[in-house]
């Protein structure tokens, strides 16, 4: 079980069942925004196909989402 720290970005594998739920009452508002994206692959609208990108096979997935690639905003948890 883990606390997300407000403010932060957060990354897991998604092979594995997991679930973002409050472990008690409170009077805290949050969102949890959860993202899928595909770190290796860019996508061709008009071929409607998928292509390997500059980062397949050699930056992990986690390492995209904490250099600002998959967005500048967001960034790894302390």
């Amino acid at each position: 079980m883990h606390y997300l720290k407000s403010g932060y970005a957060y990354t897991f594998d998604t092979h594995r069942p997991h679930r973002v739920l409050p472990v008690g009452p409170s009077r805290t508002m949050r969102v949890h925004l959860v993202l899928g994206f595909s770190p290796w692959f860019g996508y061709d609208a008009a071929e409607d196909a998928w292509f390997p990108n500059e980062h397949y096979g050699r930056v992990h997935p986690f390492d995209i989402v904490r250099t600002g690639g998959v967005h500048p905003a967001l960034k790894p948890a302390p």
